[in-house]
């Protein structure tokens, strides 16, 4: 009998001793995987504040993209030469209602084109136009395939006005 109790008592020392390293190791496993969650949810939580900002990117530009739509451009080139880009209205100054409406143009010819004078006319829903033939743009020696950008600071501008550009050289 005293070998039944020898032996039953080794049996619940390995027992007891199993059951110790399987609680040491959930312990462990739940430790890990403790630290690998918070990881994941610092993660998460970085990924969520870049969507938030990229959702903002993309609001903005569906509000300027619906905003040029509903305005137009129009171009006056008395020429074939010049290349006119990247047109875009932009408002500095909520409070002085202050704009700027800048582009570029290229030289697509095959000569250098020494003087270039840009104008901008803002055209009223009325038919009239806003144009004051002193108020330009000049570039000077524009090559063949340059590049330069022009830029109007305007003041009081109406959504309603249609903006047209004229390119004299």
């Amino acid at each position: 009998m005293s070998e039944k109790k020898t032996v039953g008592r080794n049996v619940a020392i390995i027992l007891g001793i199993i059951v110790i390293i399987l609680f040491a190791g959930l312990a462990g496993v739940v430790i890990n995987y403790t630290s690998i969650i918070s990881e994941k949810d610092n993660t998460i939580a970085s990924l969520n504040s870049q969507i938030a900002s990229l959702q903002e990117t993309i609001n903005m530009f569906n509000t300027s993209y619906t905003w040029l739509k509903q305005h137009s451009f129009t171009y006056y080139i008395v020429n074939d030469a010049i290349n006119i880009s990247n047109i875009g209205i932009f408002q500095e100054s909520w409070f002085w209602n202050e704009w700027t409406i800048n582009g570029t143009v290229t030289n697509i010819s095959n000569k250098p084109i020494q003087t270039l004078y840009v104008y901008l006319i803002l055209r009223n829903p009325d038919g009239t136009a806003d144009f004051d033939p002193y108020e330009y743009e000049r570039i000077e020696d524009l090559y063949i395939g340059e590049t330069a950008t022009f830029e109007f600071s305007i003041y009081d501008y109406d959504e309603t006005k249609t903006v047209e550009i004229l390119l004299v050289y």
